[in-house]
């Protein structure tokens, strides 16, 4: 009896996988020899005629789960009401937007909004530094980045007593321009809107300038506006006096604090900095007419000494004070369009050179907002020398030699790669943004690009575009070392300067077939340039506006994988000075590794949840086949004995 069970269980499971794979005919034939036979072959073949509807329904269940999200938003988005805040909110930041999606501008409420992260709103141009949503004052240049922190706040707080609000924050990288938006809630359906403007000027590196827009909308009521200038604050010895000066704005005549004294250098018992402020003074409250919109500008200076030790002081007190005084003078006697379209050209051009990389849904990578927020905050910490007012044509040249001419910048790896190392550490705060700057600039110095970190901002950005691509100058040709494993991802480096009229561009596009391929092109050049890949066994390729096609091959050992140059002489000996022991065009990458950087798992293009239904959907159906089956035959056994049992009788 125990044989003839296991035999009919045996049976039983084949039946069941030949429903599972569409052998019906032969699952039929299976259940020809299980005792009780009638029964059982009635459900099987029930099950064969409905398996077509079976499969439909989980077809439609799987369409279900697959497009459920996209139906629901529709469903709700209309019944959606815009809180008048957010409204507000939302207009000001549209403006922004398209910058947002090319992560050429930084943007986040206060407080955070689900998906949002924080980025200090700093701003700095080497001189001075500072972040416009801290309660800390400003930070002087000490050492290599802003470390020196100074009791002084020159932002003016603007608030409207007894409404409800709402802020965000705009950091447009590429301008330089940090906004605050505030929006305070006039009346049910109108909002009154404060917007901040602040930036550390370029061109003219003493000075910080505050640009503030109110508007009142509401067509009935007078707004009363709260200023809050702080200025020095717990400065010891500090000394402050108020002056008149007259502007020539309208022959209007304003006043400004200047205030002048010691900064202790930390870590030393005598050594200091001069410092003195002016800043022009507004009033503590403007009154905001129905329906209309007022501008103001508020203007400080910086003057400091460089470090000293000297007991005397109190001339060189009154002389920062007097130059601070008529740097101040200097910047109100200039419309406020020009001053900041002086500022915003300096960083346009900085930016003209880059780096782009396609966007990694992967955990833990870099991708565009980290990196270019990076940027952003070491340039904010190097003055922009080549650019500034006061330059003499003697000085420009010689940083235009250290920029064009870079030395054997860079000889490290590659820092796209080294997502978690201190280049790329998050910041919460100006004290972050100094030390993440300072990481930075030791890197470069220490690995060849000394005199590109001197000539400023723009020295600066060459060295790190280098370093992303572990890209070298060295012996009369630039040399492109990334390793053909680290090329999983499409990179784009823009405007490389290659001497004082060339600017070299390189890109590594990631095909369907997961293999990387190399373009290289001129923006601009005063002589012919050649160009050659790993090895250089194939002829020079002369380059040209027109992108010029690269394999992407590897080498035993290691070589660099593209080298340019204006010397043909020069890249036909390379050939000659490689010695390799192999070389061969680079394999694909592997597709579990694309398919992580490009859905953020290694199922490929549909999300984790659908493969995780799927799987579900798949082990209760055969769960509910399986237990059908056996209910039928345990049914049909029962029914066999006790007639049996009655014939018996």
């Amino acid at each position: 009896m125990s044989t003839l069970c296991l035999r009919n269980c045996q049976r039983l499971i084949k039946c069941t996988i030949c429903l599972t794979f569409g052998a019906a005919k032969k699952c039929r034939d299976l259940t020809m020899q299980i005792n009780g036979q009638g029964r059982l072959q009635g459900i099987v073949t029930a099950c064969a005629r409905n398996r077509k509807v079976l499969l439909v329904i989980v077809l439609l269940l799987i369409v279900v789960l697959y497009m459920w999200p996209s139906w629901l938003t529709a469903r709700i988005r209309p019944r959606y009401k815009v809180h008048p805040l957010d409204k507000c909110i939302n207009e000001k930041l549209d403006n922004f937007q398209s910058a947002a999606l090319e992560f050429d501008a930084i943007q986040y409420h206060s407080p955070l909004q689900e998906g949002e992260n924080f980025y200090p709103a700093y701003i700095g141009n080497g001189k001075f530094g500072l972040s416009v949503n801290s309660e800390n004052g400003i930070y002087l240049l000490l050492n290599r980045s802003h470390t020196l922190p100074v009791q002084f706040f020159p932002i003016v707080d603007v608030n409207i007593e007894g409404h409800e609000k709402k802020e965000a924050y705009v950091i447009d990288l590429k301008s330089g321009l940090v906004q605050r938006i505030q929006c305070f809630r006039k009346a049910p359906s109108a909002c009154v809107s404060i917007v901040t403007q602040v930036y550390a000027h370029r061109r003219r590196p003493s000075i910080l300038v505050q640009e503030l827009r109110i508007q009142n909308p509401s067509p009935e009521s007078t707004t009363v506006v709260d200023l809050h200038q702080i200025g020095a604050s717990d400065w010891k010895g500090v000394l402050t006096q108020i002056t008149p000066v007259k502007t020539n704005q309208a022959g209007k005549t304003m006043e400004y604090l200047v205030s002048a004294g010691k900064v202790p250098i930390p870590g030393s018992a005598s050594e200091f900095v001069m410092l003195g402020i002016a800043s022009s003074r507004l009033p503590e409250t403007i009154p905001i007419k129905a329906d209309s919109t007022v501008k103001y500008r508020v203007v400080t200076a910086v003057e400091y000494s460089s470090s000293t030790s000297q007991t005397g002081n109190s001339g060189l007190r009154k002389q920062m004070a007097q130059q601070a005084a008529d740097s101040l003078t200097s910047a109100l006697n200039i419309d406020g369009k020009k001053l900041r379209l002086e500022h915003t050209r300096i960083w346009n051009q900085m930016w003209q050179s880059g780096f782009s990389i396609s966007y990694s849904m992967a955990p833990g990578m870099l991708n565009g907002p980290q990196i270019n927020t990076t940027m952003y905050y070491v340039l904010s910490n190097v003055p922009a020398s080549i650019h500034e007012t006061g330059m003499t044509a003697f000085s420009k040249l010689e940083l235009d030699n250290l920029l064009h001419f870079p030395d054997k910048c860079y000889t490290g790896h590659n820092t796209i790669q080294l997502p978690g190392s201190s280049l790329w550490a998050r910041c919460n705060n100006e004290l972050d943004v100094s030390r993440l700057a300072s990481s930075w600039l030791i890197t470069l110095e220490k690995q060849g690009c000394g005199s590109m970190v001197k000539a400023g901002t723009d020295g600066v950005l060459q060295a790190m575009i280098l370093s992303f691509g572990a890209l070298k100058f060295s012996n009369d040709h630039l040399e492109f070392g990334m390793m053909p494993k680290d090329l999983h991802r499409d990179y784009y480096f823009r405007r490389i300067n290659y001497g004082n009229n060339t600017h070299v561009n390189i890109s590594v596009i990631v095909g369907d077939d997961n293999k990387a391929v190399l373009f290289a092109s001129l923006d601009r050049n005063d002589k012919v340039y050649f160009a050659c890949d790993a090895g250089c066994l194939d002829p020079p390729v002369q380059l040209g506006k027109e992108l010029t096609k690269f394999p992407v091959k590897q080498t035993e050992p290691f070589t660099a994988i593209l080298y340019i140059t204006a010397d043909r002489q020069h890249m036909d000996d390379l050939k000659h000075v490689i010695h390799v022991k192999e070389i061969g065009e680079a394999p694909a990458h592997e597709h579990h590794v694309m398919a992580l950087h490009r859905h953020g798992h290694a199922f490929g293009g549909l999300p984790t949840f659908f493969w995780m239904s799927i799987a579900f959907l798949i082990f209760t159906f055969h769960l509910f086949l399986f237990k059908m089956v056996i209910n039928e035959y345990c049914q049909g056994g029962r029914s066999a004995a006790g007639r049996n049992r009655g014939y018996n009788m």
